[in-house]
């Protein structure tokens, strides 16, 4: 019997140490290939001999790396995924942005020879150089792309190298491009139409060679480590020309925000960028029977109000994912935002956590609540009118309505509170 890409496997698990797989359940995931393998780097010998021959070539570094093609659907190994590509961790409402967490990954390809045999191969030390995703209407084709990592290196056996089990990958629909809504371009007048749309985030990774003091293998070729670059995030747009808004925006050198929700329908990945440039644009009549076809592309840049360039909402639900949008004059703090209702009451009126809550933020600005004593809102830290919940499940409080009116700031700044309702697919 010969092994047959259509039963390969792939697993994954977290790595607390680089390079160092835990011994617990590893996670499956869905696939549509992979390029996962060793990269061995060898030097001809320049040695000089009467028969004009070459005698020798000599390996002089190992490791290992490769893409693994997908399509997307909502389940816990597309999250972690992401949160690798973009380093940053899920908080408890489902929101992830880009950041300067250090991750890795130990994972497992197993190709299946027969009933009883399989060939593993383990790359440890993974951590995401590049994440992309490809959004094409033509077709209404299913929305995918490719992670690349780089490992420290492989090792291959007939054994499973896992000492635990494996948890099932999802089993909730693919996303595709009729589902795909939510597309906004904040800063441009007018509506956006596309052809397709695509990005890219790259870390530009690199192996740190070297040699070590408690090097004990021999040969030894693998990296150290695996550094790091600048995460640069980059896309592609194909825009029917309407009108020259967009292209204003280009010539301008102007700065606009994008966002748009992948979606099954039920669950859905809201990706927002809030601060881009257009760095390349044309408007080309290409020939008889086309549309004229604005080819863009587009650098994300770091937003200080977010204080990150990319952000990621994972919505498990979409009719439950709803909160409010607050924002407030006279004064204007820095606790304005998106707040979702967390399922407790003071004053017999709801309780409003802000996006992004941890107990670390405990003095901050981080709830909205009703005080009978104030006949107004008040907008305090979480930890004064109750206990930070480990768990999500928010959602909008119709009978209740949105704050409004009267506020006051941990009892000093007051103003006037405006709350509309929050759609996380508008």
């Amino acid at each position: 019997m010969f092994a047959e890409s259509s039963n390969a496997r792939l697993s994954f698990i977290e790595e607390v140490t680089w390079g160092t797989t835990p011994a617990e359940d590893f996670q499956r995931m869905r696939f549509k290939g992979t390029t996962l393998a060793a990269t061995l780097d060898f030097t001809t010998s320049e040695e000089i001999t009467p028969s004009a021959s070459v005698t020798d070539v000599i390996p002089t570094g190992a490791g290992a790396g490769g893409d693994i093609s997908y399509e997307l659907s909502y389940g816990p190994e597309l999250i972690t995924l992401i949160e690798h590509a973009v380093r940053g961790t899920m908080d408890a409402f489902g929101i992830i942005k880009g950041s300067d967490d250090k991750k890795s990954l130990s994972v497992c390809k197993e190709l299946v020879i027969d009933a009883v045999n399989s060939a593993f191969f383990l790359y440890q030390g993974a951590r995401m150089n590049s994440w992309s995703v490809d959004l094409t209407v033509d077709g209404n084709t299913p929305i995918g792309g490719t992670f690349n990592l780089t490992a420290k290196g492989e090792e291959h056996s007939d054994a499973d190298p896992t000492t635990a089990s494996y948890d099932a990958a999802n089993s909730n629909p693919v996303f595709s491009m009729p589902h795909l809504r939510g597309v906004a371009v904040t800063g441009i007048a007018g509506a956006v139409c596309f052809s397709d749309l695509s990005f890219t985030v790259e870390n530009n990774l690199r192996a740190q060679n070297g040699k070590c003091t408690d090097t004990t293998v021999y040969p030894d070729l693998a990296s150290k480590g695996i550094g790091y670059g600048q995460r640069n995030i980059t896309g592609n747009v194909n825009a029917y020309l309407a009108n020259l808004n967009i292209y204003d925006e280009y010539k301008t050198f102007g700065e606009f925000s994008l966002s748009f929700i992948m979606s099954d329908g039920v669950r859905a990945f809201k990706v927002t960028m809030p601060r881009i440039k257009i760095t390349e644009g044309s408007a080309p009549a290409e020939g008889n029977d086309s549309d004229v076809l604005q080819p863009f592309t587009y650098q994300a840049l770091y937003d200080t109000t977010e204080e990150t360039d990319v952000i990621i909402e994972a919505i498990e639900s979409i009719e439950t994912d709803a909160g409010i949008k607050v924002t407030g004059v006279a004064p204007v703090p820095d606790w304005q935002g998106t707040f979702y209702d967390d399922g407790t009451l003071n004053d017999l009126k709801p309780v409003y956590k802000s996006v992004g809550y941890t107990a670390a933020e405990a003095t901050e600005p981080s709830a909205i609540w009703w005080s009978t004593a104030d006949s107004a809102w008040t907008i305090t830290a979480y930890s004064d009118i109750g206990t930070f919940p480990t768990t999500g499940g928010w959602w909008e409080n119709a009978t209740a309505g949105a704050p409004t009116g009267a506020f006051s700031v941990g009892g000093t700044a007051t103003g006037t509170l405006s709350g509309a309702a929050y759609n996380p697919l508008a």
